[in-house]
């Protein structure tokens, strides 16, 4: 049996979902210029399904898909990778640009969250300009745990090891000692720590003043920088309470590890050696975002 918080959860839910499934049937608002591009970006497992789902009110003319690009064209996350490695933008994503750019005829804010992986973003931005790019950073033992559990499927010697992880290394002048070293751990470990250092990387390549940072605890916890991340997009006529948004905050969407998720509970899980890795690969970043790492 639900309890009344998640019954009340579940019903706002429910809302989201009817609007996302309504909002491409019908013409919502006349608009005579076009509205804003915004990208939500980040490492994956970070909490871009829960914002795209928060941000996507078409009732507003705000609107915001998640992972769309791979659902039009009908392709698989690492078949898209793949393309975008030997391709970059090429035509195969021709009905993705299409579709964003009915979107900002009809909207004045449309938002895309992780369809592109984050190098591409420059390239996507020479296509479709973007007016804000949002990363959202998580705990990195929460992070990485989420990331390698679900992955646990993919050999060391698998292509994305071996080409698209080596491919960030390579741009980010090859941190960490020689790529061979690192096991499938120490790669995850190195995607997450990716958060240290991409920002910067975005902000150089697109404009200090398009790429904001937030953490996915902070927006998890605190009704006003929620409420502040959407009114940056989106400043004016809107329609969602506070009320509204702290049920958006306890709802838990594309869980991927069940039970006790605490980075405590997480980390006395680890061996020895993944914690120590960890530390030696994540441990600035967790320290520049003020992540504690558990005694």
């Amino acid at each position: 049996m639900l309890t009344k918080t998640a019954g009340k959860v579940g019903d706002f839910w429910n809302r989201v979902v009817k609007k996302q499934k309504q909002s491409t049937a019908k013409e919502l608002i006349s608009k005579s210029s076009p509205g804003k591009f915004f990208l939500i970006t980040g490492v994956g497992h970070c909490g871009t399904a829960w914002l795209a789902n928060v941000l996507h009110r078409p009732d507003d003319g705000l609107v915001c898909y998640h992972e769309y690009k791979n659902h039009i064209v009908d392709i698989n996350w690492k078949e898209s990778l793949q393309y975008e490695f030997n391709s970059g933008v090429g035509d195969l994503f021709d009905r993705y640009w299409a579709f964003m750019n009915e979107q900002l005829r009809r909207y004045h804010y449309v938002g895309d969250s992780n369809s592109w992986t984050m190098y591409m973003l420059p390239k996507v931005a020479a296509k479709l300009e973007p007016d804000r790019i949002i990363y959202l950073v998580r705990n990195g033992i929460q992070n990485v745990h989420s990331a390698f559990q679900n992955n646990r499927s993919i050999p060391r010697t698998d292509w994305l090891y071996t080409h698209f992880f080596r491919r960030y290394w390579e741009l980010l002048d090859r941190p960490g000692g020689d790529w061979d070293i690192y096991d499938d751990w120490a790669c995850w470990c190195f995607w997450w720590q990716l958060n240290h250092t991409m920002p910067t990387w975005l902000a150089n390549q697109l404009g200090p003043e398009k790429v904001v940072v937030y953490k996915f605890e902070d927006l998890l916890q605190d009704t006003d920088v929620l409420l502040r991340l959407i009114q940056q997009l989106h400043p004016s006529n809107l329609s969602i309470s506070g009320k509204e948004l702290k049920l958006a905050q306890q709802t838990d969407i594309n869980r991927k590890v069940q039970g006790d998720r605490s980075s405590e509970t997480l980390w006395s899980s680890w061996t020895d050696e993944q914690r120590a890795v960890f530390i030696r690969i994540c441990g600035p970043g967790m320290k520049h975002y003020n992540y504690p790492i558990p005694s």
